[in-house]
């Protein structure tokens, strides 16, 4: 948890160093991506930094050696991929798809456990103790469940509006973060956290726009929220911002604003010492902000390094782990 390395997902998955501009591993053609789809999901690092996990097609996973920049499994699904979560020990992938949940175990490449649903899963998250799973669901609910059994504890008592862009956990397990799309012109996203222990809502904030990532610091303090004036690809003047929140009060910490920087944010990361945020934008190019100035230190993306490839818009950003 250095904050020296990060990884991509758009059309493909890329690492990149965070302190140069090109990729050190490219993995061709291993994610399928659609900006439409609800879930942010769709890329995962294991814990430990060894594993990367990505769509290989709408219905197949590949499971990518970090070091060796190779696939090192694939686990055919059955149905369409929406989100995917390593457990908190790195040893299983949690799988959301379009008929139910499934675990895998990483190491065999065996289906564990499968529990199907009435409704696609679009946004998965293991609980840091690993013992819960927060599911959110194209009925628009969001469900907690047992890991082990993949059995519903409970819905939390909240009616969203526009289909759940996100469900994650805080590093610190205390609080569960919950992002709806929204609908600029039509309904408000929605954004709360919600207590852990006896599932209180903390902070519920909403707002016209259209909700694309959010993500929590390791310490648990602050969350950075990513939105914008339309989905991905569509309005011809796309723009956006990114907010860091305080998680006891829901408060307004600061907005970064970049030098030219007028592209929708499609995705936001932390770094593990706090020290940095990285945020993408649908031209393909991932920002590195220090937060303690709020000044942008470095862009990177695609359209330098090859000018030949349409650059993809980044649906998804991850650290990886000291070592990766």
């Amino acid at each position: 948890p250095d904050g020296k390395r990060i990884a991509s997902v758009g059309d493909f998955v890329k690492v990149w160093p965070g302190d140069v501009t090109d990729p050190i591993k490219a993995f061709a053609g291993a994610v399928s991506r659609d900006d439409r789809q609800p879930g942010r999901d769709r890329l995962a690092i294991s814990p430990n930094g060894d594993l990367l996990a990505g769509m290989q097609s709408r219905k197949r996973v590949a499971i990518l050696d970090v070091r060796a920049g190779r696939v090192r499994a694939t686990m055919d699904v059955g149905a369409t991929v929406h989100a995917l979560v390593f457990s908190p020990e790195s040893d299983h992938l949690a799988v959301g798809h379009s008929g139910g949940l499934q675990i895998w175990n990483v190491q065999t490449s065996e289906l564990v456990r499968e529990r199907p649903t009435d409704s696609a899963i679009w946004t998965i998250d293991f609980s840091p103790n690993g013992r819960l799973l927060a599911v959110g669901t194209e009925a628009r609910q969001v469900e907690i469940c047992e890991a082990d059994t993949l059995a519903k504890q409970m819905t939390l008592p909240s009616e969203y509006h526009t289909p759940l862009r996100k469900v994650a956990f805080s590093p610190d397990g205390q609080t569960l973060g919950v992002t709806t799309i929204g609908e600029p012109w039509h309904h408000r996203f929605e954004m709360q956290i919600w207590d852990v222990e006896g599932w209180r809502l903390r902070v519920a904030r909403a707002r016209h726009a259209y909700a694309t990532d959010h993500a929590f610091s390791l310490d648990g303090k602050t969350l950075a929220l990513s939105y914008g004036n339309s989905e991905p690809g569509i309005a011809t003047s796309p723009q956006g911002d990114t907010e860091l929140l305080d998680v006891a009060t829901g408060q307004l910490l600061a907005k970064l604003e970049g030098e030219g920087d007028d592209q929708l944010h499609t995705a936001v990361a932390f770094s593990s010492d706090g020290k940095t945020l990285a945020t993408a934008n649908e031209k393909g190019e991932v920002t590195i902000w220090d937060l303690n100035s709020h000044e942008e230190r470095l862009t990177f993306g695609w359209k330098s390094i090859e000018s030949s490839v349409r650059p993809p818009s980044i649906g998804s950003l991850a650290f990886l782990p000291d070592g990766a």
